[in-house]
This record gives structure tokens, C-alpha cells and sequence, in this order.
């Protein structure tokens, strides 16, 4: 009997053993591993701090140059002579009295379909591109949502403090946040320029998206028309300087049917 239970307490005195030793051991692995954490975070703290600094260092630069630019201008201004009154030319009056008169011959005789010209346009606009592919169209379709996509991402403020770094360290970036079909037309646009700007890049989208995009914008100076039920591609804009008409801008074209002030004035 003396025997068994000597047994069972060597026994417990072997299990509580081990079990001081795996908890230090566990206990040591969770504070190293705690430690390489905060050490790989403070690497990275140090990076965007770096970033941060050459950043403010850039703009720091800006505004020193644009202040000496202001101050040059002024003292430029400051320094020029009065011009003399016989070489000073007054600026002429330009209200025409025959305005009225002339417009109502206008509003007479100058009627326009809106949604018959908005047809006709978007017919135009296939007939025009109908020397290309069914599936080339596509594909420009669905590159231009992509290029939409960035641009809806992507802010112009964004880009330009994205270009304060080096071309590769951009590339790298956008490369990480975009899509593949995204990162095609990165690879595009950097096939045609010498060095990646991203600030350049956007703008380079907004012409490709203007280009080849399935938008289609009409322009009216009545701001409760809406063409959108006419195509679910039509956005309709207000543009005041219309007096009668629209105009449409479809994948570069712009297709006028107005007449706008300067006109009348002239």
C-alpha cells in the first residue's frame, strides 16, 4: 500500500514539474514573439515617419518657392511705370439693342427635338466607331470602367503626394491597391512616357475614360430635362451659357445642336 502511494506522489510531483516548465516556456515564446511585434511595428512606424518628413520637406520647398514667386511678381508690379491716358484703352459696351428682338426671332424659328438630337446622336456615335469590332468596342468599354474605377479611387490630391516619391516607389504602390485589368492600363500608360508620374496617369485616365467610355453627356440649359430614360448611358448637365438646344459629347465626339450666347451676342 505504502508502495502505491509513494508512487502516485512521485507522480503528481512529475505532472506539476512539467507543467512549471511549459508554462515557462510558453511564457517565454509569448514575450519574444510580443517583442518581435512591437520591434517589426516600430520598423514600419520609422518608414511612414521617413515618408512623412520627406513629404513636409516637399511642401516646405512648395511654399518657400511659391512665396519668393509672389514676392517677385510684386515687386515687378510695383516697379512698372503708369500707362498714360492716351495709351489706355477703355473697354467698349456691349449691349446690343436689337438683343431682344433678335431673340425672338430666334426662339421663332429655331425648334429643337431634344430627344429626337440625342438619338441621332448616339447613332452617330455607333456609326462612327462601326470600322471597329464588335468585341474591340467591348474591350474598350470595359478598360474605360476600369480606368473610372481608378479615377473613383485614386484623388488628384492623392496622386500628387503619391509623385514626391520615386517612380519605381509608385508603381510599387499602385500595383498593390489596383486590379489586374486596373494594372493593365498602368503598364500601358508607362509603355508611352519615360518616367511614372501618378498625377499624369490620372489625367491620362480621364482622357481615355472621355475617349472611349460608354458615358454619354447631354448639355441643356433646362435643369429639369433629363435624357437618362432615353439610355441608361445618358447623363444629363445644366450648361447656362445654351440659349437654345443641346449639345451631346459621346466617346470624344461632341455632337452640337445649340445655339449659345455668344452666338447671339457676337
Amino acid at each position: 500500500m505504502e508502495f502505491f502511494i509513494a508512487v502516485i506522489v512521485v507522480l503528481v510531483g512529475l505532472n506539476i514539474f512539467f507543467f512549471l516548465i511549459f508554462r515557462g516556456i510558453t511564457l517565454r515564446l509569448a514575450k519574444f514573439a510580443q517583442m518581435n511585434v512591437l520591434r517589426q511595428a516600430g520598423i514600419f512606424d520609422d518608414l511612414i515617419n521617413k515618408k512623412q518628413e520627406q513629404l513636409q520637406a516637399l511642401r516646405n520647398e512648395i511654399a518657400a518657392a511659391q512665396a519668393a514667386q509672389v514676392e517677385q511678381t510684386t515687386a515687378v508690379a510695383t516697379a512698372q511705370q503708369p500707362v498714360p491716358d492716351f495709351l489706355d484703352i477703355k473697354q467698349g459696351l456691349y449691349t446690343s439693342d436689337s438683343f431682344a428682338s433678335e431673340y425672338r426671332i430666334i426662339r421663332d424659328n429655331f425648334q429643337v427635338d431634344a430627344e429626337a438630337c440625342v438619338r441621332e446622336s448616339l447613332a452617330r456615335a455607333t456609326g462612327l466607331s462601326s470600322d471597329a469590332t464588335a468585341a474591340r468596342v467591348a474591350v474598350e468599354a470595359a478598360r474605360a470602367r476600369a480606368a473610372q474605377g481608378i479615377l473613383d479611387e485614386l484623388t488628384l490630391d492623392s496622386a500628387y503626394e503619391l509623385s514626391t516619391l520615386a517612380s519605381e516607389a509608385q508603381l510599387n504602390i499602385l500595383t498593390e491597391m489596383f486590379t489586374p485589368a486596373q494594372n493593365e492600363l498602368v503598364r500601358e500608360y508607362f509603355k508611352s512616357v519615360d518616367e511614372f508620374q501618378s498625377y499624369r496617369f490620372l489625367f491620362w485616365l480621364k482622357d481615355y475614360v472621355f475617349a472611349h467610355g460608354d458615358t454619354v453627356t447631354v448639355f441643356t440649359a433646362n435643369p429639369e430635362e433629363d435624357f437618362s430614360s432615353l439610355d441608361s448611358r445618358i447623363v444629363t448637365e445644366q450648361d447656362d451659357s445654351i440659349c437654345e438646344g443641346i449639345y451631346v459629347l459621346s466617346k470624344g465626339r461632341k455632337f452640337d445642336y445649340s445655339i449659345r450666347n455668344r452666338e447671339i451676342v457676337g
